[in-house]
């Protein structure tokens, strides 16, 4: 059975979408089976690694499987979607995502300089615009106690058929209805990523409220068990600014969670990697290592949750003001 996280927070920019990327991958690289799920309709993650980039593209993902799990369609509608099996919604729905790479390639008259096709190493579950559309539906049925638990089926049935071993879910910037579906899905905890600045790391203390309630809810109402929050993952840190380590420590100071050692580095290669179709651990080494570390220190990590058992974390009323204060 797949360990599932998911990377939220709901701050925008804080690099949620560069961290499943590359911990995706940094978890392939280690001999894992992983799948990556895009639940934002913006489809960063998508985009990313390079499907949905062109204006004709079509392609069916996450958006699908939530439909065709929530409610029978018509062959009216979707003559594919109606008439498939699950099974075969997988084959539709989910890629192989690959990039371009510029490799020495052996002719008969010698060598030649080509771009080649590489696979990212994992699979993934894309997202697209329709998404937006799937939300509002989803609010529509706030009072269904079952609403929170649509991704959570889908993943779940997805697993049953491909037996992952780490599914990451990556999440729109926001507490809401999506947000709170990932949060159920995710039963093997959550990763919080954080820029280093006052806004971001402020951000952290709504989510693990939020987390707590929850797990609160689904221990209460459904007897399930969820793991809580996995730990903070520190981005574009720059050991050159003292600001980056007093921020670090104040969280591990007041805040009653993990925060990973292995701080990704900042530098402009990250953007230049967006722009090149790649990742962040392709073009930068000491990115690379960082998120092959992380990988290991997540992988730790969740042993120890599972001997501990369920934690319900809250933060004491003005932890969140003693980070950037003492910062």
């Amino acid at each position: 059975m797949a360990k599932i996280m998911a990377v939220i927070n709901q701050k925008g920019g804080v690099g949620k979408t560069t961290t499943v990327a590359n911990l995706a991958w940094a978890f392939a690289q280690q001999g894992k089976k992983v799948l990556a799920v895009d639940f934002d309709s913006q489809a960063s993650l998508t985009n990313c690694l390079n499907i949905g980039l062109r204006e004709d593209e079509e392609y069916l993902g996450v958006y699908e499987m939530m439909v065709w799990h929530l409610r029978k369609i018509s062959p009216e509608d979707d003559k594919f979607l109606s008439e498939c099996t699950f099974e075969e919604l997988c084959e539709k729905c989910i890629a192989r995502p690959t990039y371009s790479a510029r490799e020495v390639v052996k002719t008969e008259n010698g060598k030649r300089v080509e771009d080649v096709q590489k696979e990212f190493g994992y699979d993934l579950l894309p997202s697209h615009i329709a998404l937006a559309d799937y939300e509002l539906e989803l609010s529509n049925r706030f009072n269904d106690s079952l609403t929170g638990f649509r991704l959570s089926n889908v993943i779940t049935k997805i697993d049953e058929i491909r037996h992952y071993d780490y599914i990451l879910i990556d999440c729109p910037p926001s507490l809401g209805i999506m947000s709170i579906n990932a949060i159920t899905a995710a039963k093997d905890g959550i990763l919080i990523p954080t820029n280093l600045d006052l806004m971001s790391t402020r951000g952290v203390e709504n989510l693990i409220e939020k987390i707590a309630e929850v797990q609160e809810l689904l221990l209460e109402k459904f007897h399930t068990i969820h793991m809580g929050v996995v730990g903070v993952i520190l981005n574009l840190y720059s050991e050159r600014r003292s600001i980056d380590k007093s921020i670090e420590n104040n969280l591990e100071k007041f805040y009653p969670i993990v925060t990973f050692k292995y701080q990704i580095p900042e530098s402009v290669k990250a953007k230049q990697a967006v722009y090149a179709g790649v990742l962040y651990s392709h073009v930068y080494k000491k990115a690379a290592d960082a998120y092959l570390n992380l990988a290991k220190a997540v992988e730790s990590r969740l042993e120890e949750m599972a001997v501990a058992g369920q934690q319900i974390l809250r933060l004491e009323v003005n932890d969140a003001r003693k980070v950037g204060e003492n910062a």
